[in-house]
């Protein structure tokens, strides 16, 4: 008898709806969504990482002295309130003190982040400023959470490092692959998938001076959620030029109404911030809608508050090709650098010739097509 894991992990899901499950409406979906909201919550404690896919849930070993601490405390039996001490329980920080807020655990909780932060600086190849701890409580949380936010950054360097050669630019494409197919996409959260292989992507591309995403991320560096509503989603510095990159599952209309506007006006604030240097905006969807392009269009053409913007909406498929493109560069042992990218986006927004806003697409492909075969 062959052995069939499908059709028995298939077998073993009906089974389990049918005998716990079957007032559910729509079950197989509905599992999937409680799951998904479950992992997201215990992501968001910062208490567990998870790898292997989605497949494995680990407690997090970053933060074992405030889990053991708790642990210690907190034997998971139910507390007696008044319906004013509860509510001031679950909504005033400072009703409580945790039990590893004290000086000891804070220090050795602040001293092993320096210790990790040093490592991951040596692995890279850069000097950080050595750091005393502080001595009062308050003073150490704030220390930790810069030391957390550092941590993050140089995470987020190494990344540049760890994707350079050949087969960690195959896996960055494979990802991209597996969020356009709809029948096998294998993220549970498409939109934080998409903003984490991007950033990738970005940081693959060449010699950016850095490479920021805004998106909030566990000690692991893995995000837990979109990057929030006022700062681009991607930051990208450059020397000689700067870019932002704004990222969306969304394919109907709704791409229009949610991006259009919101895209320029973030590009604009990041404009008038880093104004000493051309500005881009790199806008990547699964499809572009019409309506998301002529809006784009008219910046880019015409003006968006008076002024002309530099904006290039490309497809998951096209960040795709240019990412093959570098790949084959670097097999070929050539370099490809910021200035290779930069005549990229100048190309794609060049629309002297191009007479309308639904010619504009095929334009930015044809680039795209004829820029790749050029660099390699």
């Amino acid at each position: 008898m062959v052995w069939q894991p499908k059709k028995k992990k298939n077998e073993f899901t009906n089974n389990y709806i049918t005998d716990y499950l079957r007032n559910f409406q729509n079950p197989h979906e509905n599992v999937r969504e409680y799951t998904d909201n479950i992992i997201r919550y215990l992501r968001l404690t910062k208490y567990v990482f998870i790898r292997g896919g989605g497949y494995y849930i680990d407690i997090e070993s970053r933060r074992m002295i405030e889990i053991e601490s708790i642990l210690k405390q907190d034997n998971g039996a139910a507390r007696q309130f008044t319906l004013d001490e509860y509510k001031r329980y679950i909504s005033d920080y400072n009703a409580y003190i945790l039990p590893f807020e004290t000086v000891t655990s804070l220090t050795d909780i602040a001293l092993g982040i320096i210790d990790e932060n040093k490592k991951l600086a040596e692995g890279i190849g850069i000097d950080i400023t050595p750091i005393e701890v502080p001595k009062t409580s308050d003073e150490i949380k704030k220390a930790i959470s810069e030391l957390r936010v550092k941590r993050n950054e140089l995470q987020n360097m190494k990344i540049k490092y760890e994707y350079q050669n050949i087969m960690k630019i195959n896996e960055v494409l494979n990802a991209l692959s597996d969020l356009l197919d709809r029948k096998t996409r294998k993220a549970n959260r498409p939109s934080v998938e998409l903003e984490k292989w991007v950033n990738i992507a970005l940081n693959i591309l060449n010699d950016a001076i850095l490479i920021k995403p805004n998106a909030p991320a566990g000690d692991d560096n893995e995000p837990t959620f979109t990057a929030p509503s006022g700062v681009p989603d991607i930051e990208c510095l450059y020397e000689g030029f700067n870019a932002i990159c704004e990222v969306t599952m969304i394919t109907g209309r709704d791409q229009w109404y949610n991006e259009g506007q919101p895209v320029m006006r973030q590009l604009r604030s990041f404009e008038q911030v880093n104004n000493s240097n051309d500005n881009y905006c790199l806008f990547i969807a699964p499809r572009l809608h019409i309506d998301t392009i002529n809006t784009f269009w008219n910046a880019v053409k015409y003006e968006y508050q008076g002024q002309r913007q530099k904006i290039v909406p490309i497809t998951i498929t096209k960040l795709m090709d240019i990412l093959i493109a570098v790949r084959d560069v670097r097999a070929s042992n050539k370099t490809f650098t910021k200035d290779d990218l930069r005549q990229l986006y100048d190309s794609c927004i060049d629309v002297s010739n191009v007479s309308d806003s639904t010619m504009w697409l095929e334009h930015i492909n044809k680039t795209i097509s004829m820029w790749s075969k050029a660099i390699v």
